[in-house]
């Protein structure tokens, strides 16, 4: 659990009811930057309290090359499974191998169900990588809208016992459209937001800054309400590390407090000339900005912008002070 979290109601109330169910099934989805983690690790710590078993695999670890066909990928995913829960039953890939290995796989979950009386919450963080791949991603959403409605139709016991939590970005991933994918209207949907005056009160007074709203709507003119940038400016100030009035000058350099952040986001442009030229237009623009949908949607996947209807502008100062200075334009 993180050592801070600030509640953004109705979203964690919401999530607990869903995941308490039979069939529960919770998809986070935001930009990236948003607090999905937290919120789904927020939820894991509240099954577990009822004495859930849990289990996060983290789909980043199945490496690239389990992505780019399902057997390999499911084979993965069972091993992985398997290791983390520390099963001693190993997975025999071999078996009955006229089977398809959704069905494999689903049997597999079965053998897992059996081994806990308590309901099990499964969560999948970065199914993203999943989604990219339109080799597997059908598969994958069948599989787990399977194994869901198996859950809430009650008819197999052991189904009944299985929650399930997928975290991934916003929407747009090449050809997939997860809206006519078989987990479109599945479970519940959030999406986290970024904080607001209240909420970052909450973080200020929880590191114990005596901050009036001034100060308060200083940082939030720089960074917004953008949860993972409000929060380490908060930590580091509360650790003595940086003044706010230096933070308030300095920290779209490189060499300041968000310099890894800001270079991240710099390399993933450069990396794509529609996004880089996109971002041009968006950072000189005193308007909102209209994009091709596959463009707009990565760069807020991204987390660099906010959408508007068909338009984006950018986040947040903090950006396009930084942007602004890499690409020599004026604010």
């Amino acid at each position: 659990m993180p050592a801070c979290y600030v509640d953004r109601p109705p979203i964690e109330d919401d999530c607990y009811q869903e995941i308490l169910r039979n069939g529960g099934l919770i998809r986070i989805k935001a930009p990236q930057g948003m607090g999905k983690k937290r919120l789904m690790y927020r939820v894991i710590d509240y099954v577990e309290k009822h004495n859930y078993q849990t289990c996060v695999l983290d789909i980043q670890l199945a490496g690239s090359e389990n992505l780019i066909d399902t057997h390999k990928f499911l084979s993965w995913f069972c091993v992985a499974l398997g290791k983390e829960l520390e099963l001693s039953k190993p997975l025999n890939t071999d078996y009955e191998t006229n089977l398809a290995p959704l069905y494999k796989t689903t049997d597999y979950l079965k053998y897992v169900l059996t081994e806990f009386s308590k309901p099990f919450v499964l969560a999948l963080l970065n199914i993203d990588l999943v989604f990219e791949q339109t080799k597997i991603s059908a598969d994958i959403c069948s599989l787990l809208r399977s194994w869901n409605q198996k859950a809430e139709a009650g008819y197999d016991k052991k189904f009944q016992k299985l929650r399930l939590i997928i975290v991934h970005s916003t929407e747009v991933y090449g050809t997939f459209d997860i809206n006519k994918s078989p987990l479109h209207n599945v479970g519940l949907t959030v999406e986290p937001k970024e904080f607001n005056l209240e909420q970052v009160r909450c973080l200020v007074k929880a590191y114990c800054l005596s901050w009036n709203d001034t100060q308060i709507k200083e940082l939030m003119d720089l960074v917004g309400g953008h949860p993972v940038l409000v929060i380490k400016a908060i930590e580091q100030i509360s650790k003595g590390r940086v003044t706010l009035k230096k933070l308030l000058n300095t920290a779209h350099t490189e060499a300041e407090l968000y310099g890894d952040h800001l270079r991240q986001h710099l390399f993933q442009l450069e990396e794509n000339s529609q996004l880089l030229d996109a971002i041009k237009k968006v950072i000189i623009s005193v308007s909102p900005v209209n994009l091709e949908t596959s463009i707009r949607f990565k760069l807020h996947r991204m987390g660099l912008v906010n959408l508007q209807g068909n338009r984006v502008t950018i986040r947040c100062q903090l950006y396009k002070k930084y942007l602004c200075d890499c690409f020599g334009v004026s604010e």
